[in-house]
């Protein structure tokens, strides 16, 4: 029998249970979320002084065994709202795709093809900008920077996931829910300023070539990486202990397979006027800088319909090709997921649009800079002609 068990028939005041909760708030989390738990059934014995004596509400203690989904649903819809503040999470329940085990097997090992592609791939484009001198040039100097963050997006967030889809464990610690929302945050925001940067290199190297060089220099590159890299981590950090500092009273279910910030707001009984403002703010910005991309390639795409010469025009072209496709891949979900209605349906829809940006593009983009680019295949060639000469001396 567990050490939290006790005699179903004990009957208490409800002021008594609701002490006894608080008490033993610590040693039920402790627990481990598994096994026996209270069910705190509140039965009004009178309303009335008639009999002389002091009515009062009754408790009973029922002993139920539960599921790890269930227990602490319990605990916490018994707990009065001006006991919120004083109620610490420690654990989520993430809420991945409803799937069969058959089904799981496919789509994890679908995710760890997809994991290992994106990992692989973002760091061996890493590698070759960083070793082959050929590359070093603002263009691919922010395609390092955006396979470096893509490697770290599906690192935060696709282990965990394939954890809960091997192991059927679909807890994440507060600390660790915490820790994926920040860096999920920092890395999209990252993301966002990448390609407005690349999107401002491509526009100058096409519609101002003669100045490229006075305009892109390393100085520039560094101060825009800095600056972008900061207003990140700041901007994540703010959201992340505004999330922190929130109270979760009535559900600790969040209806995401990763810690999103949008379904720890609506999970959260705290008001989150002041986080909607904020992140309605950052939608606003990162509409300005989507249409900053869109208005560089506009501009770009009437200077390249001026140059004479066909040869000139798919040469220009195709030096944005790459940015245009991530451009799309990154945005294009986002888009889709905002515009369209929101409903009980939709729940399930934005799991799969979040997977599309999650996992899907950071996979992608290491194919897509490196199979029609002829600068990173070459550097990928000579690379691995040298490393094959040297295994081939040692």
């Amino acid at each position: 029998m567990s050490a939290l068990a006790v005699d179903h028939t004990d009957v208490v005041t409800h002021d008594h249970a609701r002490l006894e909760a608080q008490r033993r708030k610590p040693e039920i989390l402790n627990h481990g979320f598994s096994g026996i738990y209270y069910l705190f059934e509140i039965s009004p014995v009178s309303q009335e002084y008639n009999t002389g004596q002091d009515s009062q509400d009754a408790v009973s203690l029922e002993l139920l065994d539960l599921d790890p989904e269930q227990e602490l649903q319990v605990f916490y819809s018994y707990i009065r709202v001006d006991d919120c503040e004083n109620i610490t999470v420690t654990e989520f329940y993430l809420t991945p795709f409803s799937t069969s085990r058959i089904s799981d097997i496919f789509i994890f090992a679908g995710f760890v093809f997809m994991y290992l592609l994106a990992v692989v791939g973002n760091l061996i484009i890493v590698a070759l900008v960083c070793a082959a001198p050929q590359l070093h040039t603002p263009m691919y100097f922010f395609l390092c920077n955006l396979s470096s963050v893509d490697a770290i997006y599906v690192s935060a967030i696709l282990p965990k996931m394939l954890s809960i889809i091997i192991t059927e464990d679909k807890t994440i610690s507060f600390l660790g829910c915490l820790t994926q929302l920040y860096f999920f945050m920092f890395c999209a925001l990252n993301e966002n300023y990448i390609l407005a940067c690349m999107a401002y290199d491509r526009y100058v190297a096409v519609c101002s070539p003669l100045h490229y060089s006075l305009i892109m220099t390393r100085k520039v590159c560094f101060i825009l990486t800095t600056s972008y890299m900061i207003i990140s981590a700041m901007n994540s950090l703010m959201l992340t202990i505004m999330t922190s500092i929130l109270s979760f009273c009535y559900s600790y279910k969040i209806n995401h397979f990763f810690c999103d910030i949008t379904p720890l707001m609506a999970l959260s009984s705290s008001d989150t006027h002041n986080m909607k403002m904020i992140l309605s703010l950052e939608s606003l910005f990162a509409s300005v800088i989507f249409l900053f991309i869109l208005t560089s390639y506009v501009r770009i795409i009437s200077t390249v319909i001026k140059i004479p010469s066909s040869k000139g025009q798919l040469k220009a072209f195709s030096s944005c090709l790459s940015h245009i496709i991530t451009v799309l891949l990154f945005y294009g979900p986002s888009i889709f997921m905002y515009l369209k209605p929101d409903s009980e349906d939709s729940k399930e829809q934005d799991k799969i649009i979040s997977m599309l940006y999650v996992a899907v593009v950071p996979m992608l983009n290491p194919f897509v800079y490196s199979l029609r680019n002829k600068d990173v295949l070459g550097a990928a060639r000579k690379t691995a002609k040298i490393i094959w000469s040297r295994i081939k001396h040692f």
